[in-house]
């Protein structure tokens, strides 16, 4: 089981940079009480991009494919030490 705890330095700079965040995933699934386990973090934001990566300078983060259908987000940055998926303007095709 992943720690919440592990989040929150990740949740003050967003906070610190003002940016709007959403809690997604496994982690949400699992504050509902839907799931036993997180699997990992997924965090939707709502910023550019050169935004969000002043937000984690230090970190240790990679860029990975995203707007696979039927998704249509517009970047997504996974911290790699934290297991956190930071998913950019999320959004489905419709």
């Amino acid at each position: 089981m992943i720690d919440h705890q592990e989040i929150l330095p990740i949740i003050r700079r967003f906070e610190e940079n003002e940016l709007t965040y959403s809690l997604g995933g496994s982690g949400l699934l699992y504050y509902l009480n839907l799931t036993d386990l997180v699997n990992d973090w997924d965090l939707m934001v709502e910023c550019p991009k050169d935004k969000l990566l002043k937000a984690i300078d230090g970190y240790d983060w990679i860029e990975q494919d995203s707007g696979d259908y039927p998704f249509a987000s517009k970047y997504r940055i996974h911290i790699i030490s934290l297991r956190i998926d930071i998913i950019g303007g999320f959004a489905f095709y419709a």
